[in-house]
């Protein structure tokens, strides 16, 4: 999931997102997620798909408590 959000590919964003086992949470070491890349990246389109993503948890923060909330 990590790098179709670096490579803004929203297609493959889907595909992993349609999958069962993704952790769509998992954050870097400085604590971002792929929903926190998204929105720095500043890609609606993905940031939207992520973060209706059931799974995916919209009060994460990262190390320098950023969120986007």
């Amino acid at each position: 999931l990590w790098h179709s959000v670096t490579i803004k590919n929203t297609k493959l964003v889907k595909i992993i997102l349609s999958s069962k086992t993704v952790d769509v949470n998992m954050a870097d070491s400085e604590g971002m997620t792929p929903l926190l890349l998204a929105f720095q990246i500043s890609h609606l389109e993905i940031l939207d798909l992520i973060a209706r993503d059931y799974r995916t948890d919209l009060n994460l923060k990262d190390r320098k408590n950023r969120s986007i909330l």
